[in-house]
């Protein structure tokens, strides 16, 4: 019982979540198993798509610390977006940012703390910018096909105020004793010093418009992969609603939260739960897998034996801080 009030909200929600969605599938496998994989050879094609999405998050990272003096190569910006994804699949949440870390502090002699509070300042724009592409979904799945839901819409418009009212304002907010808080109030402060420079601003809009579309096509493929077939406005609109988990929480990606706003999204298109659970699960099995393989290829480049006992260490602290009753 002790070790049961000792883990935070996030990750009691999140075990609920896994445990229905288990529940779920338990129950509904006849449903499941009448899906059909039928264009499995689409799954190298989300492979690449995956590998393109962490191109994009690289070159946010190369133009960021460019801003800073510091020029990255191409292993060194597109590694570092790699191993970022790996380690936060490893220890969620902080993980991925321990290497990163490490590597720049070490190689390039770059503050920890700068470039994380330089980096945070960036979801601010993402969110900005993602919550403009979701309200943009939000009317063109009306149109097209005269489904509306509130809820949603007061979402993306709530993300949209927060996001322009910190930029038109810009407060400083102290750090707070919750840690869940933490990664929302460093991208606060993280702003005042990536606001100065227009051009990162802009690459960092961009490829929120990238990644966006990227998933969209993943999203596409990953219906057609089951011989689903749904609509670009349809997959646009999927994949805008992820947005809303990486605002919850700014390592987006979380299994059980993303695959349920990603049903929610669904079912108000008129997808099945079994089809877009499958989906959604596809998905993750997908991009896990593509990032597994190259995340300890990435890892040999870029860090050295003491850089990965350190990585080793904080993994296994968190592992052991959340590791099931």
């Amino acid at each position: 019982m002790n070790n049961f009030n000792k883990k935070s909200p996030l990750t009691v929600a999140i075990s609920v979540i896994i445990f229905l969605f288990g529940r779920y599938i338990y129950i509904h496998w006849p449903e499941f198993s009448q899906l059909k994989v039928v264009s499995p050879v689409y799954i190298i094609a989300i492979m690449i798509l995956t590998v393109l999405f962490s191109l994009s998050y690289g070159i946010v990272i190369k133009y960021l610390l460019l801003a800073f003096g510091i020029e990255l190569k191409f292993n060194e910006y597109f590694g570092l977006s790699i191993i970022t994804g790996f380690y936060n699949m490893i220890a969620p949440l902080t993980g991925g940012v321990v290497p990163r870390a490490l590597y720049l502090k070490k190689k390039h002699g770059f503050k920890y703390r700068l470039f994380i509070s330089s980096l945070s300042g960036m979801y601010i724009t993402h969110f900005f910018t993602g919550s403009i592409l979701g309200i943009l979904a939000v009317i063109l799945i009306k149109y097209s096909q005269n489904i509306f839901n509130l809820l949603i819409l007061i979402v993306f418009c709530s993300i949209f105020i927060f996001t322009l009212l910190l930029i038109l304002f810009s407060p400083r907010l102290k750090i707070s004793e919750k840690k869940w808080l933490n990664p929302l109030i460093h991208s606060i402060n993280g702003w005042h010093t990536i606001r100065k420079n227009k051009k990162v601003v802009a690459i960092a809009s961009a490829m929120s418009v990238v990644q966006t579309l990227l998933n969209m096509m993943g999203i596409l493929l990953a219906f057609d992969i089951f011989g689903i077939k749904i609509t670009f406005i349809q997959a646009f609109f999927l994949s805008c609603t992820a947005i809303i988990g990486g605002f919850m929480i700014t390592t987006p990606g979380i299994i059980g939260l993303s695959e349920l706003i990603a049903v929610f999204a669904s079912l108000l298109i008129g997808i099945t739960i079994p089809e877009a659970l499958a989906v959604a699960l596809l998905g993750r099995a997908i991009s896990t897998i593509t990032i597994m393989i190259l995340g300890p290829v990435y890892s040999a480049i870029l860090l050295n034996k003491s850089d990965k006992k350190e990585v080793a260490s904080f993994v296994k602290t968190k592992e052991e801080k959340h590791k099931p009753l």
